[in-house]
């Protein structure tokens, strides 16, 4: 049985694959899946598009914070933990991932991403491939990285588990 405390975060930009790799990494191990974003909008009621628009994304940072400080601390058994793709970027939150977590980058081309994100981006506010160039070197501070082009859900799990990154 692992202990209690263990996490593994999941971190990358939008479309990278954090949420579908998550839940079936989760199923997989017989852990707990937990999304950020969903705590996020627990948290403060409101969806991510509507904080955003309504209170900008200075507030939604703050928000992400609190959410992942209360998932930190909350009593749990082991859990697979989706991080938003620019909560590693803030200074709090990378010390609490790199210290609470053991975090894989999922590495996407832009090609990658645009195909998977489609040409709808209303549901992601900060949606830029340019940004995702600017958060590459936050993302690689992850303790592992894996690029999921070209592969299935399946797949980038499998090779997370036969790396032994678990």
């Amino acid at each position: 049985m692992e202990s209690p405390e263990k996490i593994i975060s999941l971190t990358g930009f939008m479309g990278a694959g954090k949420s579908s790799v998550g839940k079936e990494l989760a199923r997989r191990l017989g852990w707990s899946f937990v999304d950020l974003d969903d705590e996020v909008v627990l948290l403060d009621g409101r969806s991510i598009p509507a904080i955003f628009s309504e209170s900008g994304e200075d507030a939604f940072r703050q928000l992400e914070i609190k959410a992942l400080e209360k998932v930190l601390k909350m009593p749990r058994g082991p859990i697979v933990l989706a991080l938003g793709g620019g909560t590693i970027c803030l200074d709090k939150a990378r010390e609490m991932i790199l210290a609470g977590t053991h975090c894989i980058f999922l590495n996407a081309s832009d090609a990658e991403i645009l195909g998977r994100v489609g040409p709808d981006t209303s549901s992601r506010p900060v949606f830029n491939l340019a940004r995702m160039q600017e958060r590459l070197p936050y993302y690689r501070q992850a303790h592992h990285e894996i690029s999921t082009d070209g592969k299935s859900v399946q797949q980038v799990v499998d090779e997370i588990l036969e790396r032994q990154i678990v």
